[in-house]
């Protein structure tokens, strides 16, 4: 077990590989007939903020004859590890290693995660392309938005899902499933799912693969139960799909074509789902997800409801993509009733001309007034995203970019209130299957000049200017325009050492820069324009919307002409069929919710403190680990908390002194302020019930409400490896009458801080140390200065008492 050695608490955020998280799904892997790993090649905390990944994973594991786990792609440090030690890359769950899996489902969701890919085949043998690979290896797919230009990745992937994956995944598995009962290889799997709609086989001769479309989105279970991460993730809150597809038609915008048509779920499983999710998770945030959730045909009646039943709950509510001119001041009077999450603008361009461009029909004045209206609804902070080298660009659409900026910073400025405004800008990438597909891409030096020329117009004003760097914008392009020449290109970078190219900590441009060179490859070639008559790398990949649409809208956008929602009037784009069409909730009410207040009255707050243990997986957690994964169980136990006052209402919660991660405690204490009496031993009962694996509720005693926590000492016992702590280096440290030690600038004398020290019979030490002499330092800290031992030496130290 990988949690066992020595060395595992000290890598970076251990939490990411623990498992054991709240709602996880648990199965024998001996009694299903297809195992199936998600695979999501970047780290768990962006992984795990990926819906379709929760989506899939919930679907799957409805079926008792599939078991879904999830796998994402271990950090520079623990891959290092793996390798070093001869560790297979494992699933979470059953911590099995992937190639004893029927399937690997890679999730690909930008083209700067492929070599993260090839690093997870490789930590587990398996060849990285197919026509290497035989009937012993797992079938190893990807789906994902980049899917619809797959050749970049196609030599590396069995079959490559384009589409919604919902039915298709499910076909599949049951593929999987019939071969092995028939003992037949790989190759009939394959030809069985030849002319499934949404399936593309790149080492057959396929004419024309037709992306797969869910029809109604509400007809698939929508998974409430979600995973509750202990890491805190990018998106760290209960996500729920609202609707899927846009009609707005940004030209630019690969995702608003891809994903159509408009599929709306109804406002009564929205709000059910809210409801049930939050009772399961017991996360602070709800967040509701779309292309442009401003759209939803009853966005105003469905948020009121939400935040009706929400709201004495102190749930803050999210809607991360609003656009412009879909806002109201009836919204963000709704979404403010807790907690203003934060508010991002994208005018995507500095002015009105360049806006028609990529048909986003916001005038500059529309803008203004929003911004105004947000910093005077009370948000702080505003942020604008913009893009340099969309088509038709000059030199005075970049200078508007600052121009606009500073016009709403003097919106911020009003009323003497110190409102903020960040901006970022990035460089556009043109992508298959959007009207600007044909269209170049700025060098990485003219991508810096712009960028540049937008940040030296802003400086020394309070404004935070942010930028993707061009290099990644660069690397990006040549893939999502690339073909099937750039699988040896990405297997050379990745032998040269490119990992986490989408993290610029990591991006190396002179890796891909030599890996190209090898290959013989000129990447400017994926750069360039296109001619319309020129055969493209994806033609093969049918979308639904047509060629003849999108060179029409190119043609529109040259001219600065507006195409209208797709939602007002259809614009033949050639997605709609006698089956497919548009799934509107325009004329949907939501019934009767009953919502159950509870009583605000003061004089009813109590104060109990509980008693409690971090032991087991348990000591790989934060201090801040162990306080969100606390919290969110008593929210689940529906245990009625006292929230702080304020913009950002927060649990009367207190801690202890926090341990360091790999430390475990028998006895930590925390002081909960809560509304009513409590029940003791129901509530012990109810909040074990909630916790994660090595924490629980030893006691709970009420104490009086102004009481604090103040440890005056902590007992530890000390496990060091044989060899490397002696009773002379103990007995040295005793008979000095100081004992002084550097921390940061100070100077610390270990004889205050310890009040005894000595070994126990079993070899094991035994450590009181004195709290509030305004210094803290970690016991391996102090066992590493008396004896000189490392802390690779220390098998375990466990808290097993403090004196409050």
């Amino acid at each position: 077990m990988i949690t066992e050695k020595d060395w595992f608490s000290q890598i970076l955020r251990p939490s990411r590989y623990i498992n054991h998280e709240i709602n996880t799904i648990k199965k024998d892997p001996e009694q299903v007939e297809v195992s199936i790993a998600l695979a999501f090649p970047d780290v768990y905390e962006v992984g795990m903020s990926h819906l379709g990944l929760k989506i899939l994973y919930h679907i799957l594991n409805r079926e008792s004859w599939i078991y879904a786990e999830r796998v994402f792609c271990p950090w520079v440090d623990l891959e290092k590890r793996l390798r070093k030690e001869g560790i297979p890359l494992w699933a979470l769950e059953s911590k099995r290693p992937l190639n004893e899996f029927d399937i690997i489902g890679f999730s690909l969701q930008h083209e700067l995660c492929y070599t993260n890919v090839l690093t997870m085949l490789s930590l587990c043998g398996i060849p990285f392309f197919s026509d290497e690979r035989g009937d012993e290896h797992p079938l190893i797919i990807a789906g994902g938005p980049v899917c619809f230009n797959p050749e970049p990745v196609a030599r590396f992937f069995d079959l490559i899902v384009i589409g919604d994956g919902e039915e298709v995944l499910l076909r599949i598995c049951e593929a999987v499933r019939s071969a092995k009962a028939s003992g037949s290889k790989k190759s009939s799997v394959l030809k069985a799912l030849e002319h499934v709609e949404g399936i593309y086989i790149p080492s057959l001769n396929q004419r024309r693969v037709k992306k797969a479309i869910v029809k109604d989105i509400d007809q698939f279970p929508f998974p409430d139960s979600q995973v509750v991460p202990f890491t805190e993730i990018v998106h760290d809150r209960l996500s729920i799909e609202i609707f899927r597809g846009c009609g707005r038609g940004c030209r630019f915008c690969q995702a608003g074509f891809i994903y159509r048509p408009i599929r709306e779920r109804s406002p009564e499983s929205i709000l059910e789902k809210a409801i049930m999710g939050l009772k399961k998770t017991g996360y602070e945030e709800v967040s509701l997800l779309s292309l442009s959730t401003g759209d939803y045909s009853c966005i105003d009646m469905l948020i009121k409801r939400l935040m009706d039943v929400v709201e004495d709950k102190k749930v803050a509510l999210s809607l991360p993509s609003l656009r412009i001119d879909s806002m109201s001041p009836a919204i963000m009077e709704q979404i403010k009733r807790v907690r203003k999450t934060g508010f991002t603008l994208a005018p995507e361009a500095g002015n009105e001309t360049l806006r028609k461009v990529i048909n986003k029909n916001i005038s500059d004045e529309e803008i203004i007034k929003i911004s105004k209206m947000v910093y005077e609804a009370g948000w702080n902070l505003i942020k604008l995203y913009f893009m340099i080298g969309l088509p038709t660009e000059k030199a005075e659409h970049v200078k508007d970019i600052a121009s606009l900026s500073k016009e709403i910073l003097r919106c911020a400025r009003r009323g003497g209130k110190k409102n903020k405004l960040n901006i970022s800008v990035a460089t556009f990438v043109p992508k298959s299957h959007t009207p600007f597909m044909w269209e170049a891409q700025l060098s990485i030096e003219e991508a810096k000049e712009k960028i540049f020329s937008v940040r030296d117009a802003l400086k020394g004003l309070p404004i935070r200017v942010k930028w993707n760097e061009p290099e990644l914008s660069w690397l990006e392009g040549i893939f999502s325009r690339g073909d099937r020449r750039l699988c040896d290109v990405i297997v050379s970078a990745w032998n040269m050492g490119a990992r986490f190219d989408s993290w610029s900590e990591h991006f190396n441009k002179q890796i891909w820069d030599e890996a190209f060179y090898k290959n013989g490859i000129d990447p400017s070639e994926y750069l360039r324009k296109r001619s319309y008559e020129e055969k493209l790398p994806w033609d093969h990949i049918d979308s639904g919307v047509k060629k003849d649409f999108l060179l029409t809208e190119l043609k529109k956008a040259f001219k600065g002409e507006l195409t209208d929602d797709c939602r007002n009037r259809c614009n033949n784009c050639g997605v709609c069929n006698r089956e497919v069409r548009p799934v509107l909730c325009k004329d949907s009410s939501i019934g009767k919710v009953e919502i159950e207040k509870r009583k605000e009255d003061s004089k009813l707050i109590k104060r109990y403190r509980m008693i409690y243990t971090k032991i087991d997986i348990a000591r790989f957690l934060s201090q801040l680990e162990v306080m969100r994964a606390i919290a969110r169980a008593f929210r689940r136990a529906d245990i009625d908390l006292v929230y702080s006052q304020g913009f950002h209402p927060m649990p009367k919660i207190s801690f202890s002194h926090a341990l360091p991660v790999g430390v475990e405690s028998v006895y930590e204490v925390m002081d909960v302020q809560v509304r009513g009496d409590l029940d003791h031993l129901d509530a012990k009962s109810r909040i074990n019930r909630e916790l994660p694996r090595g924490i629980r509720i030893l006691s709970v005693y009420e104490i009086p409400k102004k009481s604090k926590i103040f440890p005056k000492e902590s007992h530890y016992l000390v496990e060091i490896r044989d060899g490397f702590a002696s009773e002379s280096l103990l007995k040295n440290f005793e008979e000095q009458k100081e004992f002084c030690i550097k921390k940061g600038d100070k100077e610390v004398d270990l004889k205050k801080i310890i009040k005894s020290i000595s070994f126990e019979p079993n070899g094991r030490l035994n450590i009181v140390v004195r709290h509030g002499l305004g210094v803290e330092l970690r016991i391996s800290d102090i066992v590493r200065e008396i004896f000189g031992c490392e802390e690779k030496n220390i098998l375990k130290i466990i808290r097993m008492r403090q004196v409050i």
